[in-house]
């Protein structure tokens, strides 16, 4: 598989497309869901942003430690993958829907199964 070559994004130089095509899938039950999780449980609060004079926002070192650890935890938690039936760690997922790809363009499986995360 030729990581510069992807299925929703286009060839472009220096581009992986094909990583970008994998991680597009799984932004909404991830990286999304650990974005609200955070923001909802207040992990974070005012003070671990620095915002500058032309309006960027930045986190702060107690911010950065803050949110990594949360990332750390929320990232080793086990969840149970639909296909594989069996519990994965969460930093699993990209290389077992990767695997799934290649399985599928290699004529093993029949169709590509989405990740489906668990409410």
């Amino acid at each position: 598989m030729d990581p510069q070559v992807g299925f929703l994004h286009g060839v472009w130089p220096g581009r992986p497309s094909l990583a970008l095509d994998l991680l597009e899938e799984l932004c909404p039950s991830i990286a999304d869901r650990f974005v609200a999780s955070i923001l909802t449980r207040r992990m974070l609060v005012d003070s671990d942003f620095m915002r500058t004079a032309g309006g960027a926002c930045y986190l702060t070192d107690t911010g950065r430690r803050r949110f990594l650890a949360a990332y750390e935890e929320f990232k080793t938690a086990e969840i149970v993958h639909s296909l594989l039936g069996r519990k994965i760690p969460r930093s699993s997922v990209p290389f077992v829907q990767a695997t799934l790809l290649a399985r599928h363009l290699r004529g093993d499986l029949p169709a590509y199964a989405p990740f489906v995360a668990e409410v």
